[in-house]
Parts: C-alpha cells; structure tokens; sequence
C-alpha cells in the first residue's frame, strides 16, 4: 500500500520489493497499478573517488522522452516524495529535463560588468 498521495508530474522514489530503486514522475494511480513516466534506477557505481549513486535506465529498451511503465503497487514496497536539493534528484532533473539547477556557489561572477 503506498504512503503518500502525488499529483501528476511529482518526482518521486519507488523502492520495489524485488529491491530495485526508481525515480521517476508520477503519473497516475487506478486500480491498485501505478503509473509512471522518464523512469531511471538508482544504482551505485564505482568511481575514482569510490562508491557513488548514478542512474540508469529503468528497463534497457524503453522510450524514456514518451513511454510510461505500469507497476502494481503490491510491488512497491515503499515509496517517497524526495527533497528537490538531494544531489540524486538533480541528477535526475537535469538527465530528464535537460534543465541544470545552480547552487549559490555555481553563480558566475558578475561584478566586472558593473559601474566602474
């Protein structure tokens, strides 16, 4: 049974009783079968730094731009809404939107175009 209500659009996390972690965009919910939309797996990949979380697409052949996934919700075991600053969900926003969201460090230095 899932925890949360979502509206339509809403980023959220799917952890799957198979064990599996999915980000994705709700869609809808009817008849016990959920719904979603540009869904990625959540998977820890090896670095030069070491262990770090990346994603990667939710099923090998699957039009990520336009296709949705139906899953039933027995097989969900649980599920979240995940705060928009967690470094994962803007790795997810900017692989499924294109859109880069700057942190205050990330601003580039203006002062030199202003008045002398």
């Amino acid at each position: 049974m899932l925890t949360k209500k979502y509206s339509k659009n809403d980023v959220l996390v799917l952890k799957l009783v198979s064990g599996e972690e999915i980000i994705a965009r709700f869609e809808k919910l009817e008849n016990g079968t959920m719904t979603i939309s540009k869904a990625l797996t959540v998977q820890v990949q090896q670095t030069q730094q070491g262990p770090a979380l990346g994603l990667a697409p939710a099923l090998m052949i699957y039009d990520i731009e336009h296709g949705t996934l139906d899953i039933r919700e027995h097989a969900i075991a649980a599920d979240t809404k995940p705060p928009k600053d967690n470094p994962i969900v803007q790795q997810y926003q900017q692989s499924t939107s294109g859109i880069v969201t700057a942190g205050a460090n990330d601003l580039p230095d203006l002062s030199q175009f202003g008045p002398k």
